[in-house]
């Protein structure tokens, strides 16, 4: 029997979104949501967002967690990985050392929490790319993803509205092939 045809309702997702300080995490979720830019930036401690999403014929609640940064914080983003299906981390482009830190800090820290979870590398602020020859290109974000085996890297601009549904529609067509992060 077709499984689908059992299915009562929207399948719930997790989505949770970590990365360093000022990356646009906030401005990605809020962009996407709203399809408009923030006016206004409050930091974010821990927030969840709520989205029905319809994918490929299929409907889905996302649950959708902006996380805090810092090694302070890291037990209490533990906990929000537990149960996670895809886990975003951002690195904004004009900034390397979020690029780096996306690497040598954010992955293992996912990795060590949920190791089976689909990891999307999201590269924020693409507009800035124009302004600043220094920025991290789309190709050493590709080397990225692929050196440390990630499922996709999306790039995004929340200011512009560039690849942000993209980002979470890609998050939702891993489902099949990924498993719940279980902290323990």
């Amino acid at each position: 029997m077709n499984n689908t045809l059992l299915r009562k309702g929207p399948q719930s997702y997790k989505i949770v979104v970590v990365g360093d300080s000022f990356v646009g995490k906030t401005c990605l979720i809020e962009s996407y949501l709203t399809r408009q830019m923030p006016k206004h930036y409050e930091i974010t401690v821990m927030e969840r967002y709520f989205e029905n999403i319809t994918v490929d014929g299929q409907d889905y609640h996302m649950t959708i967690w902006d996380t805090v940064s810092g090694a302070d914080y890291e037990r209490l983003r533990s906990v929000l990985y537990d149960g996670a299906d895809c886990i975003f981390i951002c690195y904004a482009v004009n900034r390397r050392e979020s690029f780096t830190n996306a690497a040598s800090y954010w992955f293992p820290e996912v990795r060590k929490s949920c190791p089976m979870v689909p990891v999307i590398f999201i590269a924020t602020k693409i507009d800035l790319r124009d302004e600043d020859l220094k920025c991290v290109s789309y190709r050493e974000g590709k080397m990225l993803k692929k050196n440390l085996n990630a499922a996709k890297l999306v790039e995004c601009s929340a200011l512009w509205g560039i690849g942000l549904q993209k980002a979470f529609l890609k998050a939702i067509r891993t489902l099949p092939i990924q498993e719940k992060c279980k902290v323990s």
